[in-house]
């Protein structure tokens, strides 16, 4: 790794350091399956390299490098770079304003209600409705109806609703779009009766 990421443990961060602390799927990854033996190439942000060791893989992440080819597969940070916080809390808020405003009215929330879930590391939106369990009420079972899922080289959000038989499935009246705006836009229209029935 490189010089400088050591640093003094915090008790705000459970004894840990910033780096201990810090969420790093990215690397991770990396570490968990890149093998030892990696093949870049020159000028489109690759090096060739062999028997590296993977600290130095994590290294050349952090260099700005673009892609890692190990055993024949194309690994690229750049696709997989997860939503930043900051993108998160964005994305919670506008997804929480939706669920409350375009969802099932108060009085019935307690048997019915709308829920999100982000995943910043596979970079998809998922919206879900929750409701009691017929066997047992304090029991909740949640229902996914819609999905979007964003493509970082081209910027733009597929569009998926879960089938009966409980795969997700192209949205073919508007694959993709471009903000998840206008995601929910085309999720509470439902123009094709997909994601609500």
């Amino acid at each position: 790794m490189r010089d400088g990421l050591g640093d003094r443990r915090y008790a705000a961060l459970g004894g840990k350091t910033p780096l201990q602390a810090a969420r790093t799927p990215t690397l991770d990854r990396i570490t968990r399956d890149v093998a030892h033996t990696i093949s870049l190439r020159p000028n489109r942000g690759r090096i060739f390299e062999e028997n590296l060791p993977l600290r130095r893989v994590a290294d050349q992440a952090l260099c700005g490098l673009k892609e890692i080819i190990s055993g024949g597969q194309v690994i690229t940070f750049e696709d997989q770079m997860t939503i930043s916080e900051f993108e998160e809390h964005r994305l919670e808020s506008i997804l929480k304003k939706f669920c409350d405003e375009k969802g099932p009215p108060p009085h019935i929330r307690d048997q019915l209600q709308w829920g999100f879930r982000i995943n910043p590391v596979q970079q998809t939106v998922e919206l879900f409705e929750i409701r009691p369990y017929f066997m047992d009420a304090n029991r909740k079972i949640e229902s996914k109806f819609a999905k979007a899922a964003y493509v970082k080289t081209s910027k733009i959000w597929k569009v998926y609703w879960m089938r009966g038989t409980g795969k997700w499935t192209k949205y073919d009246p508007c694959p993709k779009v471009k903000t998840i705006e206008e995601f929910l836009k085309v999720v509470k229209a439902d123009e094709c009766h997909c994601f609500f029935g």
